[in-house]
């Protein structure tokens, strides 16, 4: 972006400045503007720049998420072992209880025939 220094300075002029004050305004704001404003160069970098940023960016996030999910993949693989692990333990401890029961019920059979026998010998017979 330029400015018209000649045609500012003629505005100040006009509004009651000096000749060589508004020539220094003029030139003053000038400078100003030629050292702060952007040029089309200056565009086309900083345009360059943040797209290099961009795909610097989409290539770190397309890293982290391959990272995630080769992470999450592996946390899978052993949550998966060890619920078979405690699945297992489960069925270990299922079979020794029904073996338990198994033993519990035979016995309290054999005691309620025994004491059926033992009944049947103690009552006198009716004839």
């Amino acid at each position: 972006m330029s400015v018209d220094t000649l045609s500012l300075a003629k505005e100040l002029r006009a509004a009651d400045f000096a000749g060589p004050q508004a020539e220094a305004i003029a030139a003053a704001i000038g400078r100003a503007v030629a050292e702060t404003a952007a040029t089309k160069a200056d565009l086309q970098e900083l345009r360059a720049a943040t797209k290099a940023d961009l795909q610097e960016l989409k290539a770190a996030t397309k890293a982290d998420l391959q990272e995630l999910r080769a992470a999450t993949k592996a946390d899978t693989v052993q949550l998966g072992a060890e619920l078979r692990t405690e699945i297992a333990k489960l069925d270990t401890k299922i079979e020794s209880v029904r073996s338990s029961l198994l033993f519990w019920f035979i016995g309290t059979q054999l005691a309620i025939g025994g004491l059926v026998v033992a009944l049947v010998k103690l009552i006198p017979a009716q004839g």
